[in-house]
């Protein structure tokens, strides 16, 4: 018996370092090799998450409102006499902003969307400016009706049939 855990012993003592050295091969040079190929193949291999054709900065109208202001047609209203800005420091403000915006008309007929990448919108709804008609909503937990969570802000999504566009978000 004590021959037979003698032996396994010694088989045991040269087998470790031959598998420590296996472990340290493999963690230190195969596993980045392979996590390098594989960003790789999908750096030039995988289509994009969210693909751009042709973007276009638009300019707008803006209103700061108050919390109580929830009327779309007053605010459209309101909104008539703003200048177009080509963007808006809202200084972190909580209080809502009212934004008539103007989306031209395309020869596309791809499927198009008006992106809101601003981080700090908590929600968001917008109504066709003329008609106030909702269009959609959608908050960091719910999207409804053409308003999607789209990477770190909100995204509309535009009807290609339409040949231009007044939207109006608050």
């Amino acid at each position: 018996m004590r021959l037979t855990t003698a032996v396994l012993g010694w088989r045991l003592a040269r087998l470790n370092p031959r598998v420590e050295r296996a472990i340290y091969v493999l963690s230190a040079f195969a596993t980045p090799l392979v996590l390098a190929l594989f960003s790789l193949i999908a750096l030039f291999a995988w289509q994009t998450q969210y693909p751009t054709t042709d973007p276009q900065t638009l300019s707008f109208r803006v209103l700061e409102g108050t919390s109580n202001q929830t009327d779309p047609v007053v605010a459209y209203q309101q909104l008539r006499d703003k200048p177009v800005v080509p963007y808006r420091e809202t200084q972190l403000s909580e209080e809502p902003f009212w934004l008539a915006i103007s989306v031209p008309a395309t020869e596309s007929r791809d499927p198009r969307a008006l992106e809101f990448p601003s981080r700090h919108i908590s929600d968001i709804m917008c109504w066709e400016g003329g008609t106030s008609t909702l269009l959609g909503s959608a908050n960091r937990q719910v999207d409804n009706g053409q308003l999607a969570s789209a990477k770190a802000g909100f995204a509309l999504g535009l009807n290609p049939s339409q040949d231009s566009s007044n939207l109006l978000c608050r």
